[in-house]
């Protein structure tokens, strides 16, 4: 599938400059696996791509970032 939504669209939708191999390995996987999972509508994928960029800070992220701090300690009652 060739994506509609090129590298330099999501330099420009980020607030932030994230990591470029980050960025690249996203495209790849979406190139080849888009349209497996229903990304090969334009809506989803933009959807899919404003969630990926919030959730890895612009893809400057691609682990999960976990304290534990006081605030995400489950309180017993």
């Amino acid at each position: 599938m060739t994506l509609p939504i090129k590298a330099e669209h999501i330099r420009l939708a980020a607030k932030n400059k994230g990591s470029e191999a980050k960025l690249r390995s996203v495209l790849t996987s979406l190139d080849r696996y888009a349209a497996n999972v229903g990304l090969d509508r334009l809506h989803r994928l933009i959807h899919y791509l404003a969630q990926l960029m919030h959730q890895s800070g612009s893809f400057k992220w691609d682990q999960e970032i976990w304290g534990p701090t006081p605030a995400q300690q489950p309180r017993w009652w």
